[in-house]
């Protein structure tokens, strides 16, 4: 009996104190949201920067856009760094939180999303000053799909995932000490996050309906669109899911999304023409006297039919109670058919194909492939949404 008293009372000493645990979720709910704030940033100047190149052209470098792109950067990076040093001191005065950081290079601790959104955020700073060069190397060009463009979206969409591990971090500590409004915080920033990491991932995806989206293989063109959205959707909604307990998280996900879109859409146009009027600029010739066409456009509205069905399958297994085994088998077929949807039903997408070539030769070998990619993202959010669950609890 004593000895079990003892275990007992050795393994309750083991715990970290309540408050600095606390202290630590809110650490994290407060500069994971900032993380999050300054990808929103970048995905609306970069927006803004598409259109300006667009409409105005490149007339330098330092543009208010692309100030506003570097502005992102920092924030986020800024954020992700104050979080490393502010737990690593906090660890040194009180070593039991290190049960629930990561640790790096034997010095530091923190959640494992601000290393990821710290490294992020500066790789997407140094996309910058190497996209001036491949400028001044190569000319001026408005191609989305060039080298640095890539490396800078790309870095920023893992900021925004550093973000989703920020928050999801500080909702498992905020269950672990029954804060139940910080976990609502946590899991409302992950599916904004989630949806901003979409919103992100779009802007590649503008290019997705044009020529640079084929592959040729002898006879046969195929186009990347279907396994290009069908991969990253998949492995988004289906993380979403597998990791936050709310109903229609998926659809959640979709509706955020569109609302990125509302923004962009309602600050591009007032943004560009405010500063043509500053600066006394006009138009490019071949632009002239046309409304400005924002990328919101080109957003991928029926994302949100893959979602709907996402949310409809995971519902029916609840109810159900399905084994996990037919819950996932479930879930992949959904997930495929929602994304064969997805990309057949863009208003975009057909269109592309017909100007291209042969609509059913292209159709036959793209359409699989998007299937595959689906099953691909569907296999990793599983992956990714079992390690949300369970991060730094």
């Amino acid at each position: 009996m004593a000895k079990a008293i003892g275990s007992e009372q050795l393994s309750i000493d083991l715990q970290p104190p309540a408050h600095p645990l606390k202290s630590v979720l809110t650490l994290r709910l407060v500069l994971g949201w900032t993380v999050l704030f300054g990808a929103i940033v970048f995905l609306l100047a970069t927006c803004w920067d598409i259109q300006w190149h667009i409409t105005v052209g490149r007339d330098r470098t330092l543009t208010p856009p692309h100030l506003m792109i570097l502005a992102g950067d920092t924030i986020s990076g800024i954020a992700a760094l104050a979080a490393v040093l502010f737990e690593t001191l906090w660890v040194r005065r009180s070593p039991l939180l290190a049960q629930s950081s990561t640790r790096f290079a034997a010095t530091f601790y923190s959640s494992l999303g601000a290393y990821i959104a710290g490294y992020a955020a500066l790789a997407s700073a140094i996309a910058f000053p190497l996209d001036s060069y491949w400028h001044s190397l190569y000319g001026v060009d408005v191609a989305i799909w060039a080298p640095f463009h890539i490396m800078a979206i790309a870095a920023m969409t893992i900021a925004a995932f550093g973000a989703v591990f920020m928050l999801m971090s500080a909702a498992n500590l905020a269950s672990k000490v029954h804060a139940s409004r910080a976990v609502r915080l946590g899991y409302a920033g992950v599916i904004v996050a989630l949806a901003t990491m979409m919103g992100i991932y779009t802007i590649i995806l503008v290019q997705a309906f044009g020529n640079l989206s084929y592959i040729t293989l002898g006879a046969v063109s195929i186009n990347v669109y279907p396994l290009m959205i069908a991969s990253f959707g998949a492995l988004i909604l289906v993380a979403a899911v597998h990791a936050i307990p709310w109903k229609a998280v998926a659809t959640s996900i979709a509706v955020v999304y569109l609302f990125l879109d509302l923004a962009i859409y309602l600050f591009v146009p007032p943004a560009m023409n405010a500063l043509v009027q500053f600066e006394q600029l006009s138009l490019l010739p071949v632009k002239r006297g046309t409304p400005p066409v924002v990328l919101s456009f080109q957003w991928q509205y029926t994302f949100i039919i893959a979602a709907v069905l996402l949310d409809l399958a995971i519902y029916l297994a609840r109810r159900k109670g399905w084994s996990p085994r037919f819950q996932k088998t479930v879930v992949f077929m959904t997930t495929m058919v929602g994304f064969v949807l997805v990309a057949v039903l863009n208003p975009l997408y057909i269109p592309s194909v017909i100007r291209h070539g042969d609509l059913l030769a292209i159709l036959i070998v793209s359409l699989p492939l998007g299937l595959l990619g689906a099953y691909i993202g569907s296999w990793f959010g599983l992956s990714v949404g079992e390690s949300m669950q369970h991060i730094e609890r």
